[in-house]
């Protein structure tokens, strides 16, 4: 007997440091795949890995597919099982086809409709494709659900307002200033997420952004696409005390150590100073 199931860990169980040590570039998810499909835990599937969720979908005959997906991968990211098996979530049949639609149309993310998991499940699924992982059932489960969460966007008030985890951010930084304009902005990363959040910078009309990432290349070119400033990263507590808003993108451990040193500046500094200093924090894994 065959079964559809789903093995995955995600924000809703499992902490940020696993999340981040079970992350997948799409070559490891390809390499991943076929370790899987070798040790016969797997027939076909698709891994989805994104800022806040890995998961892993497809077809076995086993019937204890947490146990032996939950193996598997300890042994492929070098990380301790049991703390695998106490975080993962599964499920089969039906349920699985129930909670892929939901992580499509944006109902089990972080923040609530979150647009961009949909282009994501969509790139998993094409280097599923590109890979020969997807067969029938993967095939119609990712297109079935693809169709699904394009359907949410177009006909349901959840997609009339697209959201983000950087645009929520941003959001809760604007409540502390009266314009995000006026603010200069330090922005840690120049990943996918920190391009997006330059966009919402310069769409609230931020005019002075200075990038930190431990590419010069990427901060330089991020920085030529919004008229900001690259700044070297081994120099970016430098540019703490001078700017009003610190948004780390980056996965980085650092980066987050980074973070944690500009809160503490920050409450030292003068009180007019604290009263303007706001640091926003997105996982990129």
């Amino acid at each position: 007997m065959t079964n559809l199931v789903y093995v995955g860990w995600s924000h809703r169980g499992a902490p940020l440091e696993l999340r981040e040590r079970l992350a997948f570039t799409p070559d490891r998810a390809v390499e991943a795949l076929e370790g899987l499909f070798k040790e016969e835990i797997l027939t076909e599937g698709a891994i989805v890995s994104t800022c806040n969720r890995a998961e892993i979908y497809g077809v076995t005959a086993r019937e204890d597919e947490l146990a032996a997906l939950s193996g598997y991968f300890a042994r492929f990211h070098s990380i301790d099982g049991a703390w695998l098996l106490s975080t993962g979530q599964s499920a089969r049949g039906d349920s699985t086809v129930r909670h892929l639609f939901r992580v499509t149309s944006g109902l089990d993310s972080m923040v609530l409709g979150e647009a961009q998991i949909l282009g994501q499940i969509r790139d998993a699924y094409r280097l599923a494709v590109t890979a020969r992982a997807a067969r029938s059932v993967t095939n119609k489960l990712f297109q079935s659900a693809i169709d699904c969460g394009r359907r949410v966007r177009n006909e349901t008030a959840l997609g009339t307002r697209p959201t983000s985890v950087p645009g929520v951010a941003l959001s809760l930084a604007g409540r502390i200033f009266e314009s995000l304009a006026g603010c200069r902005v330090l922005l840690l990363g120049a990943g996918q997420v920190s391009e997006l959040t330059t966009r919402l910078l310069v769409e609230d009309g931020v005019t002075d952004i200075r990038f930190a990432n431990r590419s010069a290349e990427k901060a330089a070119a991020l920085a030529e696409s919004a008229g900001g400033k690259a700044v070297p990263w081994e120099r970016r507590a430098e540019e703490y005390g001078q700017v009003d808003v610190i948004v780390s993108a980056t996965g980085a451990s650092e980066a987050r150590s980074s973070s944690s040193t500009s809160r503490s500046r920050a409450t030292s500094s003068p009180p007019w100073t604290r009263s303007r200093t706001c640091t926003a924090t997105t996982s990129t894994r």
